[in-house]
């Protein structure tokens, strides 16, 4: 399993950087193969996680370890974030269950919601 959901986080990596270059990825030295954290382009987290969750796609804001605290991410700052961008960061968790099709759709709905959010910012 660990294997299989580290080749999906590859997957979704080398996705992200080739079809939505302006997200930036997390790449601590020592990752969980299981989670990814991305920082959209002007987008609160909370903005975009409403976004997907009305296309049936789930992540979350921030890291676990700031999941019950308005504070921004501890961990997220200790990589170099700003709290500008720990606070337009989102967290994707894999399992052994997901499948490449799912994250070709997240992609989608990124670029989807990225285009749209910011279309309306404006």
């Amino acid at each position: 399993r660990y294997t299989y959901v580290k080749g999906l986080r590859e997957y979704l990596m080398e996705r992200l950087e080739a079809d939505l270059p302006e997200v930036s990825i997390t790449k601590p030295k020592k990752a969980a193969p299981h989670i990814l954290n991305v920082t959209l382009p002007k987008i609160k987290s909370e903005t975009m996680l409403h976004y997907l969750s009305s296309e049936n796609i789930f992540v979350s804001s921030g890291s676990a370890c700031s999941s019950n605290s308005n504070d921004k991410s501890s961990a997220l700052l200790a990589f170099g974030h700003t709290e500008k961008m720990a606070d337009s960061s989102i967290r994707i968790s894999l399992s052994h269950r997901n499948e490449q099709f799912e994250l070709d759709r997240l992609i989608q709905a990124l670029s989807e919601g990225i285009s749209t959010l910011s279309r309306i910012k404006k």
